[in-house]
């Protein structure tokens, strides 16, 4: 039988992922938008301005499920040059 800490534990646990999840979704959103409107801003073709935020947020999200020295190297990296 569950108990009703348990009970709470596990919806407090659900609110808190559906909070990240969202303002996770959020923030890829407004990041998509920022990097596109300003390849376009500076002459990349549309197919180019789709592909570029793509490209630069995977490798960002790629390199942080890594767990190797390396992978916190290509991230750092990834970050100063965007």
């Amino acid at each position: 039988m569950e108990t009703d800490l348990s009970l709470a534990v596990r919806r407090i646990r659900r609110t808190t992922i559906a909070g990240v999840a969202l303002l996770a979704l959020i923030a890829a959103v407004v990041s998509f938008r920022h990097m596109h409107e300003l390849c376009l801003r500076y002459g990349e073709d549309h197919l180019a301005a789709v592909l570029i935020p793509l490209a630069a947020d995977g490798l960002r999200l790629r390199s942080y499920f890594r767990t190797s020295c390396q992978a916190e190297v290509v991230t750092w990296s990834t970050v100063l040059l965007l």
